[in-house]
This record gives structure tokens, C-alpha cells and sequence, in this order.
């Protein structure tokens, strides 16, 4: 019964207007409609031997017992409301319900994790709304002490779906309106694990990776992880970004070229002072849509200039080259490619 609670409060939260609609009525008839177990039978067996035939019960003639077993089953009661007359497919009316779930330590991770893949949507509606409850819970009296369990939560949420696009990409700008927001400011590197877990997994997201959104949304967070002055954790946010700079992929190089520039805008001791001038004309004045080649120079620059040195490559090296593929691949992969990245 915890399972399935859970599996329902998750879609209670969904971006599919339907799949709402679906849990909100499963989880009212789960709670307001009495069990039919222990209560007997008001229709006699086909053969009429009552004795010999077990009895069978009908919804409408249960004896008005509660489901059993469902966790935090006050806080879920209120949320779904006993009329029945929650329209859940509007954003409305379903997001500020569920936001209430957050405050439940049983039902608050499945409440999450259908909460960042409405966030992280591209619905007008639905985003505005999953966010504006979401954001109106964290900025109440306890909004602090839920931002930290919310932020551990989120870290259990990208470990266990490490690959799982539907779920790391939103939750990865869920995490950077967090963070833009001022969500997370009382979790500092220095007193919480959260910013720097979220840091290495996302890098572990980014790592290989061919998906241009989904590299798009772990720059955002790597560069709005940059407020925090804390070496240990700009030190490896500033080694991402750098590295992104030279990426494959036009629209990610220029992506990390404009985070960047804003962040050294807007922080104060990201870049030294004998080179702030360098950095902001090369951040701000490079095509970063021109040829790796010819950027690589350029981004080179700016590693004395924000005081970090390039990060240590982990792809396996070979002292045999390797035979050049054929024609015919070659081009066969770079339309993959294209057709990935412009998200066909």
C-alpha cells in the first residue's frame, strides 16, 4: 500500500493534465471509500446455499471500513479533499494541493519527484503553476528547514535515476530556479553536502553526453552553482564550464560563454582584478559558435584568468591509433548528430 500511495502521489503531480486526473480520482476512492473486507453479503449465492458458497461483498453494502496501511494518511485526506470535486487537470487548483505534501516525510520525495518533471516542463501553464506553489511553500515560516530536506530529497531523485532523461533534465532546471531564487541560500557549501552532490552529479550527467538540452540545463546549473564562494565548489564548476566552452556542439559553447559572462558580471572574486578586463572582452566578444580550433585559444586565456587550472581528462588514451572510419559512417554520425541536437 506505501508503493502504490506513492506511485500515485508522484502522478498527482505529473505535467499530463489526464494523468492527474487519473491519480486524484484513484487516491479519493483509496481513501474516502470504505473497504469492503469483513462485510457480508446481502446477495445470496447463485444456488442459494449460503453455506457452501463463500460470501461476496459489493462496494455499495461495505461495512465502512478505511483501507489500512496508507502512510500519513491525515496529511493525503486533506490534499485530495473528501467531495471529490478537485478538478485536477487544472494546474490551479492541483499544484497548491499537492505543494502541502512537501511537509509530509512520507509522501514528500514521490510529491517531488512529479513536482520537478512539471517544472522542468515546457507547458506555459502547467510550469507557472508546479513553480509557483512549489517556490510559495519554500518562502513560508519553515521554508528554510523544508529547503534542506527538499534539497536531499532532490539528491536521492538524480542518484536514483542516473540516465533517466525524463526525470534528470527537469529536475536539473528545477535545481536552477532553486538556486536563481535564493532557495537554497541557507545551504551553504560549507554546512551542507547538497550543492556540491548536485555539482557531481550533474558532471556525471554531462559526462559523454549528446543530448544538447540536457548539456544545456547542466550548464545552467554548474553556472548558477558560481554565487557560492566556496573554492571547493567553484574550483569544479569553473573547470565544467571552461570545458564546455570548446564543447562539440555550437548552442552549448555559446550557452557557457553567456553563463559565464553574467556570473562574472554579477559575483564579485569569480576573476582577479588585473583580469576582469581580459575576461569580459573574451567572454563577452567571442563567437563562441566559430570553430573549436580557433576558440581553444581564447578559452585558454581565461583559465589564469579565473584562477583554475584545466581538470585532468578521464577518457581512456591508446598508444594505437585508431583506423579512420569510412566515408559513409562519418556522415551517417554527423547527421545523428545535427538531427539531435536541433531536438527531432
Amino acid at each position: 500500500m506505501r508503493a502504490r500511495t506513492a506511485g500515485e502521489t508522484d502522478l498527482l503531480s505529473e505535467k499530463i493534465d489526464g494523468v492527474r486526473a487519473c491519480a486524484g480520482t484513484v487516491l479519493h476512492q483509496l481513501l474516502f471509500r470504505p473497504s469492503s473486507a469483513g462485510s457480508p453479503s446481502a446477495t445470496p449465492p447463485p444456488d442459494g446455499d449460503a453455506e457452501s458458497t463463500p460470501a461476496t461483498t459489493t462496494p455499495a453494502q461495505a461495512d465502512g471500513i478505511q483501507v489500512p496501511f496508507v502512510p500519513d494518511r491525515e496529511a493525503l485526506e486533506s490534499a485530495i479533499g473528501g467531495d471529490g470535486l478537485v478538478d485536477w487537470r487544472a494546474p490551479a487548483a492541483a499544484f497548491p494541493r499537492v505543494a502541502t505534501l512537501l511537509r509530509s516525510p512520507d509522501l514528500m520525495a514521490p510529491a517531488l519527484a512529479g513536482f520537478v518533471v512539471s517544472v522542468g516542463g515546457i507547458s506555459e501553464s502547467t510550469v507557472k503553476h508546479s513553480w509557483g506553489s512549489l517556490l510559495q511553500s519554500l518562502q513560508g515560516d519553515d521554508g528554510a528547514a523544508l529547503m534542506i530536506k527538499v534539497g536531499s530529497a532532490m539528491l536521492e531523485l538524480l542518484e536514483e535515476n542516473k540516465g533517466v532523461d525524463r526525470v534528470v533534465v527537469p529536475a536539473m532546471r528545477t535545481i536552477h530556479l532553486l538556486i536563481t531564487n535564493g532557495c537554497m541560500d541557507a545551504m551553504p557549501p560549507s554546512s551542507s553536502p547538497v550543492p556540491k552532490g548536485i555539482l557531481e552529479r550533474v558532471q556525471g550527467e554531462m559526462r559523454g553526453c549528446k543530448d544538447v538540452g540536457k548539456l544545456q540545463a547542466g550548464v545552467s546549473v554548474a553556472a548558477a552553482l558560481l554565487q557560492y564562494d566556496d573554492a571547493s565548489l567553484r574550483v569544479p564548476a569553473l573547470q565544467t564550464l571552461l570545458a564546455m566552452l570548446t564543447h562539440r556542439y555550437p548552442r552549448v559553447r555559446k550557452q557557457a560563454g553567456e553563463e559565464m559572462y553574467l556570473q562574472v558580471l554579477t559575483h564579485e572574486g569569480l576573476v582577479g582584478e588585473d583580469y576582469m578586463e581580459q575576461a569580459t572582452a573574451i567572454l563577452g566578444e567571442t563567437d563562441w559558435t566559430a570553430d573549436v580550433p580557433v576558440l581553444r585559444p581564447a578559452r585558454d586565456e581565461l583559465y589564469p584568468a579565473f584562477g583554475v587550472t584545466r581538470a585532468e581528462s578521464t577518457a581512456p588514451t591508446s598508444a594505437v591509433p585508431r583506423a579512420p572510419r569510412p566515408l559513409a559512417e562519418e556522415q551517417g554520425s554527423a547527421y545523428k548528430d545535427l538531427v539531435k541536437e536541433m531536438h527531432y
